[in-house]
């Protein structure tokens, strides 16, 4: 299968890390029984007995329909819905449970005899008070009083509150020593935490205390340590040994899922996933999967699509959050992505890859102090801090990798530099970055390439904010250190261009030609040493020949399009500038040549446009605010123009070659104020 070149997470353990509450996400979106299809014949010729029966060979369906059935010819009995309830419970749906068991009560059943039932309905849909209510009127003894305690134990687990769930764990095992429900409770707790040796023991030994054909949960349980482990053959094992016990049960079946997708054995995990959802077609947690593995396979489209038709468990569900997120981000639609990665966050703090990915989005999205307190986590953790890295559930497996943190810390650390490029922090960016490098050169085995784009980066910041030669030396460095980059290549071809070292940029430019045969970066890079020696002519030649290539190469065409005004062909200039426009956001210097070129063109108005969101963008500009007061001129918004003609003054040094005409240019307007009034 075609799988992406992207990093991907590992896939989420499900329910037992999110407690009860959260088994409501693995319900249906309705309380509509699935039985589509189902022969039944004559409902009234079964039995409860009989139809306990199909329950117990594993004709689930079959029983429903033939309840639904006896129900619509008003045949149901007490026994009926009570049966229809657990099979509802066993499959997770607590409201489908509840509806049942109101269509009991309403057929005769009293609240207590059905109270045990209703709690658990209650708990799998997060209704916790409720559920506790129900669970008083369990008498305190007998099996319905030790399964009424351990689920209040495990719906204390579920509200966090572990000191009083052990207590009441503690209670249960008084009741009945023998059972090993409470070993299996306790287990799911601790996995619930984290301590995975401990919930493994407890399963082992709730294993050794069951029969071994009659209780699946230890094998679960095992199998879910296993794969948060990384030990996909053995939880695969556990997983398929506890779906021969019990093949309906829904956890492990999506837990089977998560394994083999997790060892890459896609075609597997599908048809485990479509045996669940041909007994769970509405379950949310399978169709997070099902969008899941459409992801995993580069259908990023179509798994939006499923996802987002989900609602329900994009509220409630830490694994959708962060594929929504990550989805988004893929689809450049970091506005979107935003809220989902910070929901995902306030639950799973030290996931630190989501952090820098939420960074990223916030910077695209033009938020960049708020990019900068989002790593802020990340870059305050201690050197020793036991640090979880990319994971989609809780509890969080912790990596083995050291490498793996270094490199996502370094990740961090390199995000947080831009963050503070964006505030104008050249200092502190350089910090950064000099940081990041110190510790990707302390990787083992050794990274080159990382340490190369860290160290270019670096470079373009002291470059740029006003160190060229150390900019120019570094990334000279970078070029002659690692495998040759294009991108590096063309970053130190402008940097010799700008320092009007043509002959250095030309040395340059054959390296990456030889390089990188027919790569239209090259030919950019050739348009603008053209352009920079003056001949526009062959710099548009080059720009064109990038744009064959590629003709969505914004800064080629935005680079022709400088050539064009360069040669006084404005209209040609304009068919660039426009096939750009809906592209472009943030960049202050195509607005500047827009309005510049329909300035050319006498299209004031336009033009007026065009500067207003180019001084929007860079408002210290001097030529775009000495253009803009011309242009207010032009339509007589005097005062306007004015106050722009001013501001240019401000900013232009007294001996420009400008600063004469925009003085003129003020002294006329306001000549003509006078006359006006």
């Amino acid at each position: 299968m075609k799988r992406h070149q992207a990093t991907r997470f590992t896939v989420p353990k499900i329910a037992l890390s999110l407690g009860l509450a959260m088994f409501a996400a693995a319900c249906s979106d309705s309380d509509t029984d699935n039985a589509q299809g189902v022969i039944i014949g004559d409902a009234s010729t079964y039995s409860s007995l009989e139809i306990e029966a199909l329950v117990d060979a594993g004709e689930t369906e079959k029983a429903i329909a033939v309840i639904r059935a006896r129900s619509e010819r008003r045949l149901a009995t007490v026994d009926d819905y009570v049966l229809l309830a657990g099979i509802h419970l066993s499959r997770l749906d607590g409201q489908a449970a509840e509806a049942a068991l109101d269509q009991a009560i309403m057929t005769g059943a009293t609240n207590k005899a059905v109270a045990l039932q209703m709690a658990k309905a209650l708990a799998l849909q997060g209704r916790n008070a409720p559920a506790k209510r129900q669970l008083q009127l369990v008498p305190m003894s007998g099996s319905d009083g030790f399964n009424a305690v351990l689920l209040r134990g495990r719906i204390e687990v579920a509200e966090g509150d572990v000191d009083s769930a052990t207590r009441y764990f503690g209670f249960a095992r008084e009741l009945d020593p023998s059972s090993p429900e409470v070993d299996i409770a306790v287990a799911l707790m601790e996995l619930s935490e984290g301590n995975m040796e401990a919930a493994f023991e407890l399963a082992q030994k709730a294993r050794t205390n069951t029969a071994a054909d009659k209780n699946a949960k230890p094998d679960y349980i095992m199998g879910a340590v296993s794969r948060m482990r990384g030990e996909e053959e053995q939880a695969i094992s556990y997983l398929e040994n506890a779906l021969a016990i019990s093949p309906d049960d829904l956890l492990s079946q999506l837990e089977l899922t998560a394994a083999l997708i997790d060892a890459e054995q896609l075609s597997e995990a599908q048809a485990t996933l479509d045996k669940t959802l041909s007994r769970n077609p509405d379950n949310l947690i399978a169709q997070f999967y099902v969008a899941y593995i459409l992801w995993q396979e580069g259908n990023s489209t179509g798994a939006r699509e499923l996802l987002f038709q989900s609602p329900r468990i994009l509220q409630a569900y830490r694994p959708a959050q962060k594929l929504a997120g990550n989805i988004l981000f893929e689809q450049d639609l970091h506005e979107d992505a935003i809220p989902y990665y910070e929901q995902y966050l306030d639950d799973v703090p030290n996931d630190i890859e989501i952090r820098v990915k939420l960074a990223t989005s916030l910077r695209r999205a033009g938020r960049h102090v708020d990019a900068a307190k989002a790593l802020n986590p990340v870059l305050e953790t201690p050197e020793n801090a036991s640090t979880q890295v990319a994971s989609a559930s809780e509890p969080q497996r912790e990596t083995s990798d050291e490498s793996s943190l270094v490199r996502v810390r370094v990740a961090a650390i390199a995000q947080a530099a831009r963050a503070e490029i964006a505030q104008n922090n050249f200092d502190a960016a350089k910090q950064k970055y000099n940081e990041a490098i110190e510790r990707a050169q302390a990787l083992s085995p050794a990274d080159p390439k990382l340490v190369a784009s860290i160290a270019a980066s670096l470079a373009n910041v002291e470059f740029t904010s006003g160190n060229r030669a150390r900019g120019l030396d570094l990334m000279s460095t970078v070029v002659q250190s690692a495998e040759p980059n294009a991108d590096h290549l063309a970053t130190l071809a402008n940097m010799q261009m700008v320092e009007n070292r043509l002959d250095d940029a030309n040395e340059t430019l054959k390296r990456l030609e030889s390089l990188y045969d027919r790569d239209p970066l090259a030919d950019n890079v050739a348009g603008t040493l053209a352009f920079q020696r003056g001949d526009y002519d062959a710099a548009i030649a080059s720009f064109s020949k990038a744009i064959t290539i590629n003709p969505d190469y914004q800064s080629a065409i935005k680079n022709r399009a400088a050539a064009y005004i360069r040669k006084a062909r404005f209209k040609d200039a304009l068919t660039d500038l426009e096939k750009l426009e809906p592209l472009v956001k943030n960049d202050g210097q195509f607005f500047g040549m827009l309005g510049q070129v329909q300035q050319s063109l006498g299209n004031f108005v336009a033009a007026i446009t065009a500067y207003e969101t180019a001084l929007e963008l860079v408002p210290n500009s001097a030529a775009f605010n000495a253009n803009y007061a011309l242009m207010l001129a032009q339509k007589s918004r005097l005062d306007e123009a004015v106050v722009a003609a001013e501001r240019a003054l401000e900013l232009m040094p007294r001996s420009s070659p400008g600063t004469a005409k925009v003085e003129t240019l003020l002294k006329e307007l306001r000549e003509a104020i006078d006359r006006r009034t």
